[in-house]
């Protein structure tokens, strides 16, 4: 597993031919449970995103690109790291 500093985390992904943007999907994974929660779900028109990662914990996500028409495509593979102090 990827270990990161906390901050501010640029994820990247390939453009996509004819995609009108992206869907981006975070999720942090329980310490206790070890189930996933939604930590944020957007829109962006650039098939890269900052976030910033104030905890340190196991996280996961995932992008789709979206067409014009608003169709969603099929959903990268989810790509998990640790945050770490």
């Amino acid at each position: 597993m990827i270990k990161l500093d906390l901050g501010k985390r640029t994820f990247k992904c390939e453009s996509v031919p004819g995609a009108a943007g992206y869907k981006v999907r975070i999720e942090v994974q329980s310490t206790k449970s070890g189930e996933w929660t939604l930590v944020n779900y957007f829109d962006t028109t650039e098939p890269a995103y900052t976030f910033n990662f104030t905890e340190a914990q196991v996280w996961q996500w995932t992008v789709a690109a979206v067409d014009s028409s608003g169709n969603l495509g099929r959903p990268s593979e989810w790509r998990t790291f640790r945050s770490v102090k």
